[in-house]
């Protein structure tokens, strides 16, 4: 049975953790990416991941809670971040959001706190999870003028010419349980390099009204397979090659040590 990753999850804030890591189990999920939104839940993931070594916690804050904070009051939480740098595994969650970022002000905001995640990952060599909800070409291009190298765009599916600069700059988007019954995505899917399609499920967020898990991992890597006419031991295959590239240091065997 393959080994999987669920390349963007928030399952730790998850009631029913316990039950979800166990169908992660059953699934043959053995490492989730759990991306964080703030300081305050970075630190609470981190806690609770102690008991659930297949968790690796990243070190984000997420486009919607920057625009909870006056641009004046920014900075000073910036500055907490960077003591924290050196042993986050990685950033994530940041980038963009117009749909919550609505007036000029934060959508600037956004843009000022995104800049710096992207410098640290380019400072620290750490690959960074990018948010980009009705922003796509907005986040695209701040990682070009910046150029980004360790990236994952979270649920993605952008146009043809946005697509040629992801695959030109080789960064990994992820897709999700969505693929299951939306076929809009098929050919955004077909036409990206199978070592640069990540699979996620965003969990916990709800699926058909029930609650996501890793464990959904396995059900979009079949649909992968069958999109691209490929095996399940190629997807397979591609998703360990995508962890190595940006944990080289980590195993994939989450008892193995983080």
């Amino acid at each position: 049975m393959p080994s999987w990753i669920d390349f963007h999850t928030h399952i730790l804030d998850s009631p029913a953790l316990a039950v979800a890591s166990l169908e992660s189990q059953k699934a043959h999920v053995v490492r989730w990416l759990v991306n964080s939104i703030d300081l305050e839940n970075y630190a609470s993931f981190v806690q609770r991941s102690t008991d659930y070594p297949e968790a690796i916690v990243g070190l984000g804050w997420h486009p919607e809670n920057v625009i909870l904070l006056s641009e004046e009051k920014a900075p000073s939480v910036l500055k907490k971040y960077v003591p924290k740098l050196k042993s986050a595994p990685y950033l994530g969650e940041t980038g963009l959001d117009f749909l919550y970022g609505k007036t000029d002000a934060q959508r600037a905001l956004q843009k000022k706190v995104f800049a710096r995640f992207i410098e640290w990952s380019l400072e620290h060599d750490k690959l960074i999870q990018v948010h980009t909800r009705h922003a796509k070409q907005e986040a695209l291009d701040m990682l070009s003028d910046w150029r980004a190298e360790k990236v994952i765009l979270h649920w993605f599916n952008g146009n043809k010419k946005q697509q040629e600069l992801i695959i030109r700059n080789k960064w990994v988007c992820t897709v999700g349980p969505t693929i299951l019954n939306s076929p809009h995505v098929d050919k955004f899917i077909d036409a990206q390099p199978l070592e640069l399609l990540g699979l996620e499920t965003d969990s916990p967020i709800p699926y058909d009204s029930v609650p996501s898990t890793p464990a959904y991992v396995a059900r979009v890597a079949s649909r992968v397979a069958e999109i691209k006419n490929v095996s399940i031991k190629d997807v397979a295959h591609a998703q360990q090659g995508i962890f190595s590239r940006f944990f080289p240091h980590l195993s994939l065997n989450s008892h193995a040590g983080k």
